[in-house]
């Protein structure tokens, strides 16, 4: 015997047609929030949707904009990996970022829950500068795919009131991405034609900011195996993120307080300029 799906009710003046859907943000506590899978918010006004934001400020002291970025090379032996590191097919020494974060460990560890345990599934990382403008100002970001949080959401939703969405609802994407930004970067400069294109792939690692600080003078002394590699992720079209991507690139040399970007600074004092 099968059941049938439950067909899509009828619209009230009461039903949203638009929908705030909370994708990734750092170390919040989604169910906490409010914001689970399946959960209608309702966007009738501005002042709705800041009163829903409100919500996670709980996490807002969580920082997601990178204290340093180090560019490492993936070791071309796996016996020359560091111990925890994955197996993954990534070309023999490719570059790819490592991002020096407040909380690094707490911050993996929720992100790899979020997305799963799948975080490849669920980010691109978009590396983007404005080099071909004349300018040296770069970024890297691990930007979530907004459709996998849609369809997480819908199939909540379809779970939880036993029919689908409505298929005129519209969505309102909040998100908080680990990025890194610098005004300028030798490193950067030196290897930015020698990353893998768009499409291609590349790993992303996660160092705690403590134990980089403890090591600022000589990057080289780092205790490899503390850098937690979260995976494999695609080097995603800065095209379709412009709307983030551009604020972000001009703001890099001192995001005014009360900015989205912060009230600090990308230079960190006790981190040599040739680190970032």
């Amino acid at each position: 015997m099968t059941r049938k799906r439950k067909k899509k009710p009828s619209h009230s003046s009461q039903d949203p047609t638009k929908v705030l859907l909370i994708s990734y943000w750092p170390l919040l506590d989604y169910s906490q929030a409010g914001y689970g899978p399946g959960q209608v918010k309702h966007l009738t006004s501005q002042d709705a949707k800041d009163t829903l934001i409100a919500a996670l400020t709980p996490a807002e002291d969580v920082e997601n904009h990178a204290t340093a970025c180090l560019w490492c090379q993936w070791p071309a032996r796996q016996a020359d990996r560091p111990e925890g590191w994955p197996d993954l097919d990534i070309a023999d020494g490719a570059f790819f970022p490592v991002l020096i974060l407040p909380r690094g460990p707490e911050i993996a560890t929720h992100l790899r829950a979020w997305s799963e345990g799948e975080p490849e599934d669920w980010f691109d990382l978009i590396i983007d500068d404005a080099y071909d403008a004349g300018d040296t100002r770069y970024c890297a970001v691990l930007m979530p795919r907004p459709g996998r949080s849609i369809d997480r959401w819908r199939l909540g939703y379809r779970l939880t009131h036993d029919h689908d969405v409505p298929d005129d609802w519209t969505y309102e994407i909040v998100f908080r991405p680990l990025a890194f930004g610098a005004a300028q970067s030798p490193t950067y400069a030196h290897i930015r034609h020698r990353l893998a294109p768009v499409g291609g792939r590349l790993p992303v690692g996660i160092l705690d900011e403590s134990v980089f600080l403890t090591h600022a003078a000589d990057p080289r002394t780092l205790p490899q195996e503390q850098v937690e590699i979260l995976g494999a992720f695609s080097r995603g079209d800065p095209a379709p993120a412009r709307a983030w991507l551009d604020p972000f690139l001009a703001d890099l040399t001192c995001p005014p307080p009360g900015s989205p970007l912060g009230g600090k600074g990308w230079i960190n004092p006790n981190v040599k300029p040739e680190n970032n």
